[in-house]
């Protein structure tokens, strides 16, 4: 089975979390993808690494998994995908 994580925009968009999982169902080959939607922590001010160091945890521990972010959660889901589960961008900077 095949999970899609999904980042929200900043405004925690509805449609990652109800709309477009129900359309996946839909698809031929797509009805044994499991979603799990992240979000964001809302009394916390976080940028894309401190986010990324927040999310990573919570990704699925098995494979395989799709990140698909929207919007203020694009870039996040690049970070986390570029940083291979997140433990590069836990690493502080140089």
């Amino acid at each position: 089975m095949t999970t899609l994580v999904t980042l929200p925009g900043l405004d925690g968009s509805p449609y990652l979390q109800g709309a477009l999982p129900h359309a996946l169902q839909q698809l031929p080959g797509m009805g044994d993808v499991e979603h799990r939607c992240l979000y964001y922590p809302p009394h916390q001010r976080m940028g894309y690494l401190e986010l990324a160091r927040w999310a990573a945890p919570q990704l699925p521990q098995d494979w395989p998994f799709v990140l698909l972010g929207e919007s203020f959660g694009g870039p996040l889901a690049l970070v986390l995908a570029g940083c291979g589960r997140g433990e590069a961008a836990m690493q502080p900077s140089p």
